[in-house]
């Protein structure tokens, strides 16, 4: 049970990175690695074998663990935040590796099933206080995006995707900054839609807001 629950929430986990960072979840390869790692806790627990068990369902979790930070290894422009999770992603991946590798091998696993051995003191512990760490990056990571979500929200028209007032004030200000900086020439455009009343009074407002959406798209690709 605890296998299928660690399993479950690494492919969760994977899944929901690869979808804030605008990727598609690579779900059959989270899916196929954990189904690997159950079934080697299923099958070595018939064919008694701890240590492979033990194996199975770490090295399973950990190779899940830095399939999730493939996302954001392709992702461009960082922030700090995006380097701290994929840092706590990598870690935690090569830990499952490596620390199991190194409990079983030095510590030993006498008796795996006794919670008080050196093995299981190791995991519980530093897989506790890194998954802490992890989830803590997560929870700012997406209150920063809600944050980035608003303030684009506050400065930008809904209708055709452009600055809103707001939003070209404070745009205004700095490309002027810029330019005094630089020493280049800026312009202005202004433009009007001739006729826009014509195309709501025929077709319909709707259709009239997507002339709108669709010219300010155009716009924004042109300049």
């Amino acid at each position: 049970i605890s296998g299928v629950c660690f399993a479950t929430a690494a492919f969760c986990m994977g899944s929901a990175i690869a979808l804030k960072y605008g990727r598609r979840p690579r779900y059959l390869a989270l899916a196929l690695l954990g189904l690997a790692g159950v079934t080697g806790v299923a099958w070595f627990w018939y064919v008694p074998d701890a240590v492979m068990r033990i194996y199975s369902m770490s090295f399973a979790i950990g190779a899940m663990v830095l399939v999730s930070a493939a996302p954001i290894v392709s992702h461009r422009d960082k922030n700090f935040i995006d380097c701290a999770l994929l840092s706590m992603c990598l870690l935690q991946g090569m830990l499952f590796f490596v620390r199991t590798y190194l409990t079983v091998n030095l510590g030993g696993v006498e008796n795996p099933d006794d919670l008080r051995s050196p093995f299981w003191l190791i995991l519980s512990f530093s897989h506790a206080i890194l998954t802490m760490i992890l989830v803590f990056i997560l929870i700012l990571d997406a209150a920063l995006d809600i944050e980035r979500d608003l303030k684009a929200e506050s400065k930008t028209d809904q209708l055709s995707g452009l600055l809103n007032r707001r939003g070209f004030e404070a745009a205004v200000v700095e490309k002027i900054g810029s330019a005094r900086t630089g020493s280049f020439p800026i312009s202005l455009v202004l433009c009007d839609l001739d006729h826009f009343k014509s195309i709501n009074d025929t077709f319909g407002h709707h259709i009239g807001d997507e002339v709108i959406g669709t010219f300010s798209r155009t716009m924004k690709d042109i300049v």
